[in-house]
């Protein structure tokens, strides 16, 4: 090898190191990891360290923190939390925190090494905040004291009182949902669906990280509020997270295949006493937050049933793409209607942190 040729392959190696280096530094920047995948939900650890900054946004609140290792020396540790809209329900807010301020996080830290984690909870001048409640709820860690005996946690982890609802039109409170970038579902796949997800790289192909709004069915996937709004020949369908609105038509005669967009085409009608929405014709890539593929000949049925008693609405969706599942796959959860509650804006930020 010439000289010329050992300079331009040392060359070659320290970008590629350099290069390394930077994406490892701007993972925990995008914050919006499928969480089953990057973090050991068996390995909780607690992480004392001083805060440096900490982002409250949407989709995901981010916070960098020191802390001392066996040498004396500083390390650089990412904690990710909830969203700002579940945060600031539970009444947590960014001036609560300061540049400084001595902190302990509770929660899984990364599988593959890396100082990151997620920030279950905060404790923070003999206080403990809880920053990322759904998963404590399924971790069944406790997240709020209550001795209301009509007090149950929703899926944002807010303590909420369910009353009884005379029929769907109203904004409706996650009390259960799948939670699939928690614990995500044993999906049979077929030969090219494995390969795409396989080739699925977060920090390039993750929509999210570029505030981009997730289409059907992932977005049915979320613990924010939901509000059915009855229009007659339509029911728009309303969700906070993201600020998507889906249009469900109601009419016979409305035409059986329609537009495509990352929502799709949803036909509804009622089925003894359910609503019953299909939804075909969507131009989406992912099925879930994991990567998994999806094809524009994906069809989903919905089902949103008011319990008898009108405790609960349970909702079930079935999903069919041929090219992708070897059979179809089903998920659901059930709402509560919690009085005065109302979709926030949700504005997707990934500006600079909050405490500099």
């Amino acid at each position: 090898m010439s000289d010329m040729n050992r300079l331009a392959h040392r060359c070659y190696v320290l970008a590629a190191i350099i290069l390394a280096q930077v994406v490892f530094f701007i993972v925990p920047v995008a914050a919006h990891h499928s969480i089953a995948v990057h973090y050991d939900m068996s390995n909780i650890q607690e992480v004392t360290g001083t805060l440096v900054s900490v982002n409250f946004r949407n989709p995901h609140t981010t916070l960098e923190f020191t802390v001392e290792n066996e040498l004396g020396e500083l390390d650089t540790w990412h904690g990710e939390a909830g969203a700002l809209n579940a945060i600031s329900r539970d009444g947590v807010t960014a001036d609560l925190f300061q540049q400084g301020d001595h902190i302990t996080l509770t929660g899984p830290v990364s599988r593959f090494g890396r100082k990151e984690m997620i920030a279950i909870a905060v404790d923070h001048k003999d206080q403990r905040y809880f920053l990322f409640a759904p998963i404590a709820k399924l971790m069944q860690m406790k997240v709020i004291d209550s001795t209301n005996a009509g007090t149950v946690l929703s899926s944002g982890g807010n303590e909420v009182v369910p009353v009884n609802a005379p029929n769907i039109f109203r904004v409706w409170t996650p009390i259960d949902f799948p939670a699939t970038a928690i614990h995500p579902l044993d999906l049979s796949l077929t030969e090219s669906a494995k390969q795409a997800a396989q080739n699925y790289d977060e920090i390039v192909d993750d929509l999210a990280v570029k505030c981009i709004a997730p289409g059907m069915p992932s977005m049915l996937d979320n613990p924010y509020p939901v509000q059915f709004v009855d229009q007659g020949d339509q029911i728009i369908v309303r969700y906070e997270e993201w600020g998507a609105e889906r249009i469900v038509y109601m009419t016979e005669g409305s035409k059986q295949t329609g537009p495509t967009s990352k929502y799709g085409y949803s036909l509804g009608r009622w089925e003894d006493g359910s609503l019953l929405i299909k939804t075909t014709n969507i131009d989406y890539p992912y099925f879930d937050d994991g990567g998994t593929p999806m094809t524009k000949e994906m069809t989903i049925t919905e089902r949103y049933t008011l319990r008898s008693d009108q405790s609960r609405l349970d909702w079930t969706a079935t999903f069919d793409d041929p090219e992708v599942f070897l059979s179809p796959v089903s998920f659901g959860g059930s709402f509560g209607w919690v009085l005065d509650t109302q979709i926030l804006e949700f504005i997707c930020k990934l500006g600079e942190d909050s405490t500099e």
